[in-house]
């Protein structure tokens, strides 16, 4: 197995309020940015699905804030799947510049605080329910891709970098969507097509907990 030592799991670092959405890095690219704090699924109380690290970032250029998900290794995963995820992980940690050998623990992840690391990141369509009416929505979130030291120039493949909806998806959106109308006694027109409706605002009000968890090979 990859070598990443995260016995020691992660604590929360800061306790800040969310920045609103207008403060947030919101569009894919490659960005440079600090990394300021982090978070693992072991601080939400009653959390239960795929373990997770998250850590929090400020874009060095525009001081919007952001969040960098990795899905940790689980039980009952495949020894592959769960080697993909430290591979990422220790990746990450090497870009800031931290020893993953010598350190393990909170002493490896605090060692990537203040530290500055190249960020890849895509954009990726998801259902959710409104929490005010409970209508379908499609919503765009911003996902790490891969990373570099500051000083490299990534390259990216843009057309890898957007990712909406699987026909699946696409299918069971509609199928919400006609039942809301429905039941709400509004007259069914043409369905939108899936990303025509996005809002971002709606984001802020979905719970804690993320999105199931992403294929690690995507």
């Amino acid at each position: 197995m990859t070598n990443l030592d995260l016995s020691n799991n992660a604590v929360k670092i800061s306790d800040k309020t969310s920045p609103s959405p207008n403060n947030k890095i919101n569009k894919l690219g490659v960005y440079l940015v600090k990394i300021n704090g982090y978070k693992s699924s072991s601080d939400i109380s009653g959390y239960n699905k795929s373990p997770f690290l998250k850590f929090e970032c400020i874009d060095v250029a525009t001081q919007k804030a952001g969040e960098l998900m990795f899905w940790l290794p689980k039980e009952n995963a495949s020894l592959e799947t769960n080697n993909i995820k430290l591979k990422i992980l220790k990746e990450f940690m090497l870009n800031c510049g931290c020893d993953t050998e010598a350190l393990k623990g909170n002493d490896l992840l605090n060692c990537a605080i203040n530290k500055q690391v190249k960020v890849a990141l895509k954009q990726r369509e998801r259902m959710v329910i409104g929490s005010k009416d409970g209508k379908p929505l499609i919503v765009s979130e911003i996902d790490y891709w891969y990373s570099g030291k500051p000083e490299d120039a990534l390259t990216v493949n843009e057309s890898k970098m957007y990712l909406p909806l699987n026909e699946a998806q696409k299918q069971q959106y509609d199928a919400l969507l006609l039942s809301w109308n429905q039941a709400n006694n509004i007259e069914t027109q043409e369905i939108p097509p899936p990303g025509s409706n996005i809002d971002l605002s709606e984001q802020a009000s979905q719970p804690e907990f993320p999105k199931e968890e992403s294929n690690p090979f995507a």
